[in-house]
């Protein structure tokens, strides 16, 4: 039971100051019998992905061009606050998916969740959210999930043939060509940070600042300008930022509960003795 969610909800994400979210104390759903991969099925895919893309696009939009510069997310963190906040939303969506697929008991469960998320996943596709789309696919692509054999095999040809589609988009083969392309027509999207910190730390190191006069290497400096226009120029999209919020799946997604790294290794080899 969540008995204080404002402070555990105002504590693990922080939102922008022009963006008013009116956080309620509680959540009724989460004092019930249902577990929260049960209440979860509730919802529907698209209605999920919205939600996150909405708390995920909030965190984007802050993002200010000084906090791409000089790799200050990994050297000066105090720096690039914004940059940090997207990556670490990344990785929790990663292992709340993982969790919520590995919580079940029964095997017909989990396949129902991880076919929510794979639904779950391709709306946000549809909606070119790229960084939290690449979420799910780390979360897929885990161990502790890429071992539940019995649960992809029960998977149906529908989901199946989704997955593959989403996966070769998202496919990290020739520097995520098909990615990029997907990102080149889009209008509005929300870009994945973690190509757009490669392309970075690629340009950085792999080119000197100055040539062998002293001079300043304006064609590098050219480059990190590019790369990080392009990265940040979805930021004033209006349909992401004029979405609204629903509650209680918003608050519960701004939170999201996940299990540690050690904690889904213990549950996924419980699974598998209990499967075999």
């Amino acid at each position: 039971k969540i008995n204080n969610l404002s402070y555990l909800v105002e504590t693990n994400y922080h939102f922008p100051p022009n963006i008013n979210r009116n956080i309620p104390t509680s959540i009724p759903i989460w004092e019930s019998e249902l577990a929260p991969h049960k209440w979860l099925l509730q919802y529907k895919p698209i209605d999920i992905a919205l939600q996150l893309t909405l708390i995920d696009f909030d965190i984007y939009s802050r993002i200010k061009k000084s906090e791409l510069l000089g790799q200050r997310w990994s050297n000066r963190k105090e720096l690039s606050p914004n940059v940090l906040a997207l990556v670490e939303r990344l990785n929790k969506i990663s292992y709340w998916v993982s969790a919520s697929i590995l919580l079940p008991e029964k095997s017909r469960e989990r396949v129902k969740i991880f076919q929510k998320m794979i639904g779950i996943a391709k709306a946000l596709s549809n909606m070119n959210n790229f960084h939290t789309l690449m979420g799910f696919i780390s979360a897929f692509n885990m161990c502790p999930i890429s071992r539940l054999k019995n649960t992809h095999s029960s998977l149906s040809k529908k989901y199946i043939e989704i997955l593959k589609k989403i996966e070769e988009m998202c496919s990290f083969s020739h520097s995520f060509k098909n990615l990029r392309n997907h990102l080149e027509l889009a209008d509005s999207a929300l870009p994945y940070f973690g190509l757009i910190l490669t392309d970075l730390t690629f340009t950085e190191d792999g080119n000197p600042t100055t040539d062998k006069y002293g001079n300043i290497n304006f064609e590098k400096q050219a480059m990190i300008h590019d790369i990080i226009e392009n990265a940040l120029k979805y930021q004033n999209s209006t349909e992401f930022s004029l979405s609204k919020r629903k509650e209680p799946l918003f608050s519960y997604l701004a939170h999201l509960p996940v299990l540690s790294d050690d904690e889904l290794f213990k549950y996924n080899i419980v699974l598998l003795i209990l499967t075999t």
